[in-house]
């Protein structure tokens, strides 16, 4: 089956309901017949799904794919398709004015559920990080269910003066050693031409290669409550994983360095 037949097919079964996948399958011959084609196309409900199939039987013709071929590959398509929506989903997260309708998640509700849902391993990158009640109470009781936790944060001295107070020092009092804080050492970073270097500046968290939280919001009460922050929470273990693995890899490769 080639490329362009193959993109058709995804395109197809994308967004078609199910029943009329099912009812147009059912119509549709095993082997190839002109009539059974024109039935089948028939049953489908709207203009844009019959051209789309005409166009896939086209190319089909071109490929040398008999019928019984594509129905397998329809098939295979829509629940590759219906799988993979089922076991993700995006939820619009948000600090600030907000109508009294508004479907938007708070941005300190999105955190707060994905620390307390951790299990096994949580990773939260920051680039300021002061006292914040509740997000400090989540990260302890993650602790007492033997949550291995890593906080990416930036320091004062990493930041060359960027970032006012020792953070760090802070919540490694707050925890101890219970929770392993994580700095970009200066000498990893990389110089422009005049000398500057970057900053920790992303601000998202991760657990169990499951839950993703990706948002402007730094860990503190102004950015959980009075600022105007926006992120999303992904429940995509794709990519979850992917980010979780990232973070794992400049651990391992002591681009990240834990503070003593």
């Amino acid at each position: 089956m080639n490329q362009q037949l193959a993109v058709a097919i995804a395109k197809f079964t994308r967004d078609i309901p199910e029943v009329v996948l099912k009812g147009f399958l059912s119509t549709l011959d095993n082997e190839a017949d002109y009539s059974s084609r024109s039935q089948a196309i028939g049953y489908l409900p709207s203009a844009p799904l019959r051209q789309s199939m005409q166009e896939i039987f086209q190319l089909a013709a071109v490929a040398g794919v008999d019928d019984k071929q594509i129905a397998l590959a329809l098939e295979c398509a829509f629940l590759a398709g219906h799988q993979w929506k089922s076991s993700s989903s995006w939820e619009l997260v948000w600090t600030g004015p907000s109508p009294p309708n508004s479907r938007l998640r708070r941005t300190d509700q999105a955190l707060l559920e994905l620390i307390r849902s951790s299990r096994h391993e949580l990773w939260v990158v920051s680039f300021a990080a002061y006292k914040v009640r509740i997000v400090t109470e989540a990260l302890t009781g993650a602790k007492s269910r033997g949550v291995t936790i890593n906080l990416v944060l930036e320091s004062s001295e990493e930041s060359e003066g960027r970032l006012s107070g020792d953070q760090l020092a802070v919540l490694k009092q707050t925890f101890g050693s219970a929770v392993r804080i994580l700095v970009w050492p200066t000498e990893n970073r990389q110089p422009s031409a005049d000398g500057k270097r970057g900053m920790l500046h992303a601000k998202c968290a991760v657990c169990d290669d499951e839950l993703l939280f990706i948002s402007s919001a730094n860990l503190t009460e102004a950015a959980m409550q009075l600022n105007i922050e926006m992120g999303v929470l992904a429940r995509s273990s794709n990519h979850a994983a992917t980010v979780q693995q990232h973070l794992r890899w400049m651990l391992e490769h002591r681009i990240l360095k834990a503070l003593d």
